[in-house]
C-alpha cells in the first residue's frame, strides 16, 4: 500500500500536474510511510521485544497516518 501511494506521488504530476490533486498524492504517500512505521514498530515490540514507549510510538504514527489518508481525500 504504501508503494502504490509513494508510486502514484512521483507519476502522478506527469498525468495531472494540477497542485491540489497533487498535494492529495503526496499527503497520501506520507500516509502510507507512516502505516509502514507503525506496523513495523507494532511487529518489532511483539516478536523481538517491547519498548517502554512502545504503545505510544505505534498508536502516535498510526494517528498520523490515517489523518495524512483522510486528509488527502477531503474537498478542499
Amino acid at each position: 500500500m504504501a508503494w502504490l501511494a509513494v508510486n502514484r506521488a512521483i507519476i502522478y504530476p506527469l498525468k495531472n500536474p494540477e497542485p491540489p490533486a497533487q498535494h492529495a498524492a503526496n499527503t497520501a504517500a506520507l500516509g502510507g510511510i507512516f502505516f509502514v512505521i507503525s506496523d513495523s514498530m507494532l511487529a518489532y515490540g511483539r516478536f523481538y521485544f517491547e519498548t517502554p514507549l512502545s504503545p505510544l510510538l505505534v498508536l502516535s504514527t498510526y494517528y498520523i497516518a490515517q489523518w495524512c489518508f483522510a486528509s488527502s481525500v477531503a474537498k478542499k
